[in-house]
């Protein structure tokens, strides 16, 4: 028997994916500091590591930091194009060329 090289369970220590011993999340892990609005219940899900919030709750966002990510977010949440420059811009025009029609 190699007593010397085996360890135990409880001496070896594994960290999940976010960083936090293995274990009892209860004892390991910081909690997100997130709060019910209706309850005032605080959320139980785990921080991300470095954060406050859980994943959820928005550990993990940081924005758009690029021109091309703010882009990509600004033609996300577009509805229907109704109020954008290039609609404006359209509906002129053809008030315009109507208007020149009236004459």
């Amino acid at each position: 028997m190699k007593s010397d090289q085996s360890t135990s369970c409880a001496e070896r220590t594994v960290l999940l994916r976010n960083g936090v011993k293995q274990g009892n999340p209860n004892l390991n892990a910081p909690r997100c500091g997130a709060k019910a609005k209706s309850t005032g219940a605080a959320c139980r899900g785990m921080a991300i590591r470095g954060k406050r919030r859980c994943r959820l709750h928005g550990g993990r966002s940081t924005g758009a930091r690029t021109l091309k990510g703010i882009e990509q977010c600004r033609r996300a949440n577009l509805r229907h194009g109704l109020y954008s420059q290039e609609a404006k811009v359209l509906l002129t025009l053809a008030r315009v060329y109507l208007r020149s029609l009236k004459i």
